[in-house]
């Protein structure tokens, strides 16, 4: 009976360490589509992804764009994923590199 409740207590401790699991911090080339303005721009920045998911953008002058800016993209299976913002500009995000980038 205590080598069952061992089994389930590690079951349970495992599958929460997987939902503490940290953002993975990749570089990415990001376009930024403003229709308003007409403003197209090319980046190459830092992200986080989370459970295959952006989480977080990371600008070079410090600035950066979360979930309090847009709903949380999926990538697809070519690490591409895009997303509108609060701003209403257009954001794609392709993943090229699985650790961050070197200014």
């Amino acid at each position: 009976m205590t080598s069952k409740y061992s089994m389930l207590f590690s079951v349970i401790v495992l599958t929460s360490l997987s939902f503490c699991a940290k953002p993975k911090r990749c570089c990415a080339k990001i376009r930024y589509t403003n229709k308003k303005s007409g403003v197209i721009s090319n980046y190459t920045l830092n992200v986080e992804v989370k459970n295959n998911k952006l989480k977080t953008i990371y600008f070079r002058n410090g600035g950066w764009l979360d979930n309090s800016h847009f709903t949380e993209p999926e990538f697809n299976s070519k690490n591409e994923t895009e997303f509108i913002s609060d701003a209403n500009a257009k954001y794609n995000v392709i993943l090229i590199d699985d650790k961050y980038c070197d200014f």
